[in-house]
């Protein structure tokens, strides 16, 4: 019994170096950025800058570059009736996104594969959105966003801006590896 759990502890351990070899080979090669998640109180204060804008709690919002889906699912939770959609190019994170919503039952949360500078975000109809994104992505995405979000909808980029989008407002302070959250209305 103790060397099948110390074998399911090591296979675990693993798996988690291998998902984090693979990540970063992945984004690196693919973005030119590593992989780097929002903080928790990044996505606390997030989720209340959500909760004061919406004006119900049906409402869609995207998480643009969702990695496993961190994010993604605590928005799940503090909005149950909400659609949430976490978008991701890597294949392995998408899978462990999936994997996490099916223990967490988040069934509110839905997580697609795809590049988000060329999806068409418009399918989603979303409201809101949420970025932690390199700074030269969010210079390539903040003309799309201004194109294909919903009119009137927020926008909360972690770190870094939006150029050519005027913010409505910054929250929170500096995190380890995180920025202030820059709120923008589309």
């Amino acid at each position: 019994m103790i060397n099948l759990m110390l074998g399911a502890v090591l296979w675990a351990i693993y798996a988690a170096a291998a998902y984090y070899l693979f990540s970063l080979a992945f984004t690196l090669v693919v973005r030119g950025v590593p992989p780097v998640p929002s903080s928790r109180a990044a996505a606390r204060i997030a989720i209340g800058i959500v909760r004061q804008h919406s004006k119900s709690d049906g409402f869609v919002l995207l998480e643009l570059g969702c990695g496993t889906g961190r994010v993604a699912l605590a928005f799940a939770k503090a909005f149950p009736a909400a659609r949430i959609v976490g978008i991701e190019r890597n294949p392995l994170a998408l899978a462990i996104c999936r994997f996490k919503r099916f223990v967490s039952g988040a069934w509110n949360a839905e997580f697609v594969r795809g590049d988000i500078l060329r999806m068409d975000l418009k399918r989603f109809g979303a409201g809101f959105a949420y970025a932690y994104l390199s700074e030269a992505m969010c210079a390539r995405l903040a003309p799309k966003l201004g194109r294909e979000m919903a009119r009137g909808g927020v926008c909360v980029s972690n770190k870094f801006g939006l150029p050519g989008l005027k913010p409505a407002g910054r929250r929170g302070g500096k995190y380890f590896l995180n920025g202030p959250l820059k709120v923008y209305r589309i």
